[in-house]
């Protein structure tokens, strides 16, 4: 999982890293909802963020995505654009093509405590799918129902935590049957150490490569200042046991803890990220380099505030 300061969000599966200064400008749906976007963010990095977003009074950000081919970037680019409310948590989340055309949009209700309580998916303005979170009376979140776009549960996840109240273990249900489960081990910083999938039948689950290991076991190394600084992927084979690791993520950090460099190698194919911050540690810029080093996607960001 994420740690405080390093202020990214990791995308397990897919193997790309979205840098979010505040740490959470994706807000990625919300920690608890980590499971299905496919990130790893410790519940202590998630509220951490939130403190951050509201301390730097951030109101709205936009994201313009450029593509670049043969060291020419593009005119037009794609771009999403994040609205927060004043607690720091994210209420809309909209991603628009290179014509200004909505692909689809995010919106997060809710409570008095500043807890997520719904989240309402649409696309072309038309709502698909919806899910609503259910709270114990200390605020850790205990459920999710997920609906159809007729309404029907389409699923339901349960959530149970440590006596820190780290998140430790979830189960994921349809139609009343357990289909799979995620368990974490932390270390004494509350930073996540582990993180596993597992079927019903207790087997670690597969992952989103099923032609190559049965599931998957991440594990994360930190350093003297608890910043992540590798990802190690691991491969779980039908017969029970761990291959080598087919997945490596290593992580560089300025001065004040910004990440500025990234590198992530999947299957002896190379990914890396460059980037660049303001004077008041905002991101400005992401550069994506591919595995010859060639310049291939640059990331803007911009910022508004509130007064």
């Amino acid at each position: 999982m994420v740690n405080l300061n390093s202020k990214y969000l990791f995308l397990i599966f897919l193997l790309v890293v979205i840098v979010i200064i505040p740490k959470k400008n994706y807000a990625q749906y919300d920690f608890y909802n980590f499971i299905r976007n496919s990130e790893i963010v410790s519940k202590k990095d998630f509220l951490e963020n939130i403190d951050k977003i509201k301390e730097s009074k951030i109101k709205i950000i936009t994201e313009w995505i450029y593509k670049v081919n043969n060291e020419v970037r593009e005119e037009e680019g794609s771009k999403n654009i994040y609205l927060y409310n004043s607690s720091g948590s994210m209420i809309e989340n909209t991603n628009y093509n290179k014509e200004g055309i909505s692909l689809g949009r995010i919106i997060y209700i809710y409570d008095d405590d500043n807890n997520l309580i719904e989240e309402k998916f649409f696309y072309n303005d038309i709502q698909e799918t919806n899910s609503k979170y259910e709270y114990d009376d200390t605020g850790n979140l205990i459920g999710i129902v997920n609906f159809d776009k007729n309404g029907n549960i389409d699923g339901k996840e349960k959530y149970f935590y440590d006596t820190v109240e780290n998140s430790i273990k979830v189960i994921f249900y349809r139609n009343g049957i357990v289909t799979g489960a995620h368990t974490f081990k932390y270390n004494d910083q509350q930073n996540i150490l582990e993180f596993l999938t597992y079927s019903p039948d207790g087997k670690l689950d597969r992952n989103h490569n099923p032609e190559l290991v049965l599931g998957v076991k991440i594990h994360f190394n930190y350093d003297s200042l608890y910043l992540k600084i590798m990802r190690t992927e691991i491969g779980h084979f039908p017969d029970g046991t761990f291959g080598k690791a087919y997945a490596h993520e290593f992580f560089k950090y300025d001065f004040n803890k910004n990440l500025v460099g990234d590198e992530v190698t999947f299957l002896n194919k190379t990914i890396s990220n460059i980037y660049s911050y303001d004077n008041k540690d905002l991101l400005m810029e992401k550069k994506m380099l591919n595995n010859s080093k060639e310049l291939i996607k640059i990331t803007n960001y911009v910022y508004e505030f509130f007064e």
